[in-house]
């Protein structure tokens, strides 16, 4: 069993906003902090897996009715990671440069030139180097199987009964059907095609 630091966004169920922080904390040993329409959600929740830990938390953020939905790669650049770890900027830009160790995180991206990395990747590779002993949360594949476990099941969510159906027969006698969004609801109309066999 071990410690994880488990970092969420959440949309509220709820317009009651004083109860839903008071319930947070009744639950969580955590932070929540509330940027525009989404809460973003730190947890520290005790599991023998980070994935299973995010699971649990998951369960127990609906339970106070936040609904999450996606998890947060809390990204950081490099004079970010040196006021995380205590070290200076030359420090951090000498391993990520390869420089001191060439094992330093790839980074997620560079938008503006500006090289960004999800915080728990790198803390993971500061805690095997000894830099570090936070407490660690989910590494990239474990943000990438929550996140797509919470887009399906949001796919899931979605009734048949939103769409409106009809058959049509295309070139090749190939029957399908067509769903379309109503339009008054969604502002768009989306077609699926779905081969259901040949047509008889």
């Amino acid at each position: 069993m071990g410690d994880y630091a488990i970092k969420l966004c959440a949309i509220p169920e709820t317009n009651d906003f004083d109860q839903l922080i008071h319930d947070f904390y009744e639950h969580f040993d955590g932070k929540i902090a509330r940027r525009g329409d989404l809460y973003y959600l730190t947890v520290y929740v005790t599991h023998d897996r980070p994935r299973k830990a995010a699971m649990a938390a998951i369960a127990e953020l609906e339970s106070i009715e936040l609904s999450v939905v996606r998890t947060d790669p809390d990204l950081v650049d490099i004079p970010e990671i040196a006021a995380r770890l205590g070290l200076s900027r030359q420090a951090v830009h000498g391993w990520v440069t390869g420089e001191r160790r060439n094992s330093f995180p790839t980074p997620l991206g560079s938008p503006g030139g500006k090289r960004i990395w999800s915080w728990f990747d790198v803390l993971d590779w500061a805690r095997q180097h000894g830099l570090s002993e936070a407490v660690p949360g989910l590494l990239a594949d474990d943000r990438a199987h929550v996140d797509a476990y919470l887009a399906d099941r949001r796919d899931k969510v979605i009734s048949l009964s939103d769409w409106s159906v009809t058959r049509e027969v295309v070139p090749g006698g190939r029957s399908t059907r067509r769903m379309d969004w109503p339009q008054e609801q969604y502002h768009y109309t989306s077609e699926r095609h779905l081969d259901i066999g040949p047509s008889v």
